[in-house]
């Protein structure tokens, strides 16, 4: 009995041992998404894209410890670069926004909590030592061969063109133009590339990589996850974990609104600040198309009302700006709008005509009472108006066509109808363009069509706005603009639901048999 309670205690004593000297692999209990992405290493690509304050760096900064201080482990994820035994010391790259996160991370959280201490910083294989030049973090040198150094997206380009790099690691949204150059750099290696972030730039290309489906899905084959706070409620071993449900709603409260719950709480691809339309919201201006008693769809304009259209001629082709096209109707009283058919020419080759022959196809026999397009197209016009189509020129103001814009969203009278795989482009541009972003980057050629079609518009804001200021339907029983968790709830709720449901029906005396039925 002795014996055994003396076994007992010299396990628990070098349980005691290995978790305070390797935390970064005894230190603490792993959700199940963690464990996942750490038995995923052979993945060429691991993608997090996650709520705040969850662990995702943590697991990422784990993980690349492991690897590093595992050298049995490297012939199996480089089976190539070891098949006759070589000698070779890899190495890998650690890239964070800037410098000053570089030092505070390595500081704060690598040396505190992850890296080997005590007996195990001068081990023969965990043991490591850092490199710092000028109060500038350059590497970490283990022991056991492998070296990380790190990395900032502020660099010039040229600085990451050199070197054969076996794994890559992000910390946070790595901005698209660096890339390819980073993909590069794992080519002759197989390398692994691993990126943990909160959206928080609303690229495309990480949208469509983490929230993409089918042709519109990049790296279909990676490893990939998007985290909520509600996923870490309980550890992979079925214990609990800090987190509850009531810290949660706690943190719900706290935030400013719809978008900044999905992306900071969900981990939902959103973007909640710098927004070049903030006006826009998925609750208030995306929404189901009407329907007839009998449960038909309305898809086309509304009898009596009008239709405005505009091109945006683009440039086309795939890596150009496309060519895109829209139709608005109004109401008659000029103070309802909605976006009922539209069309962005992704990837395709257009010259003017192809534009036109896309638009009058998909135009049919509806009626326009204005046609706008891009006077810098002047091939478009030209050709155009040779065919009596009777394009007019588009007014291009910025700053008049996106005070519009956000104007008519913000108040609700400019809505987009859902159930059309091109008008959800529309909706994405909306989420994702920021002010900051270069117009000759800017993923806005929808937006453009659109704000060319609004603009034409004689719309009465006298009944928009009220002593220059947005109404609000006073009928409306809204919650208390500054219970935040309250406006949450009522976004989600039935009593939202069923006011748009409400307006739906209102539309109804305006909605009569649709064109070519």
């Amino acid at each position: 009995m002795l014996e055994l309670k003396l076994e007992k205690v010299k396990l628990m004593e070098e349980r005691i041992r290995l978790k305070e000297g390797l935390p970064f692999k005894y230190g603490f209990k792993k959700y199940g998404w963690q464990k996942s992405y750490c038995d995923s290493k052979k993945s060429r690509h691991r993608l997090i894209c996650a709520a705040n304050q969850i662990g995702k760096s943590t697991i990422q900064i784990c993980d690349r410890i492991d690897v590093a201080t595992s050298p049995d482990l490297w012939p199996k994820l480089w089976p190539r670069q070891f098949k006759y035994g070589t000698a070779v010391k890899p190495f890998s790259w650690y890239l964070y926004p800037n410098q000053d996160t570089v030092m505070s991370e390595f500081v704060e959280k690598w040396v505190p909590y992850y890296l080997p201490r005590g007996e195990f910083k001068d081990h023969p294989v965990f043991g490591w030592k850092e490199q710092i030049t000028n109060k500038v973090l350059k590497h970490i040198t283990f022991n056991s061969g492998w070296r990380i150094y790190f990395k900032t997206y502020g660099q010039n380009v040229q600085d990451l063109q050199s070197g054969t790099v076996w794994a890559i690691d992000c910390d946070e949204e790595l901005p698209e133009d660096l890339l390819s150059e980073l993909e590069a750099r794992l080519f002759a290696t197989d390398g692994y590339f691993s990126m943990a972030f909160t959206a928080t730039l609303g690229q495309e290309i990480w949208r469509k990589a983490i929230e993409g489906e089918g042709d519109d899905e990049i790296y279909p084959d990676a490893w990939k996850k998007q985290i909520s706070m509600f996923d870490c409620l309980q550890y992979n071993d079925g214990t609990d974990t800090p987190w509850t449900k009531d810290r949660i709603e706690q943190i719900i409260r706290g935030c400013k609104s719809a978008n900044e719950v999905k992306r900071r709480v969900y981990g939902k691809f959103v973007v909640d600040s710098g927004l070049k339309y903030p006006g826009f919201t998925r609750e208030l201006n995306y929404v189901e198309r009407p329907k007839s008693k009998e449960g038909k769809v309305f898809t086309g304009p509304p009898k009596g009302w009008s239709v405005y259209s505009a091109v945006d001629v683009g440039s086309g082709g795939k890596h150009n700006h496309p060519a895109a096209y829209i139709f608005l109707a109004a109401n008659p009283k000029l103070t309802k709008i909605r976006a009922f058919k539209g069309r962005r020419l992704d990837g395709i080759e257009t010259t003017a005509g192809d534009i036109l022959k896309f638009y009058t196809n998909d135009k049919g026999v509806i009626q326009t009472t204005i046609q706008a397009y891009d006077s810098a197209a002047k091939d478009f016009g030209t050709i155009a108006n040779r065919m009596g189509l009777g394009f007019t020129k588009a007014k291009k103001d910025h700053a008049i066509g996106e005070l519009a814009l956000n104007t008519a969203f913000k108040s609700g009278i400019l809505k987009i109808y859902k159930d059309d795989e091109e008008m959800i482009k529309l909706v994405r541009e909306l989420e994702t363009l920021l002010v900051t972003t270069a117009k000759n980057k800017s993923k806005d050629d929808f937006i453009d069509a659109l704000r060319y079609a609004l603009m034409e518009i004689p719309i009465d804001w006298e009944e928009v706005l009220e002593n220059g200021e947005i109404k609000i339907d006073k009928k409306v029983n809204l919650p208390d603009k500054n219970d935040r968790r309250a406006m949450y709830e009522y976004w989600d709720s039935e009593e939202f639901r069923k006011e748009n449901e409400d307006e739906i029906e209102n539309e109804f005396e305006f909605w009569g048999d649709l064109y070519g039925n």
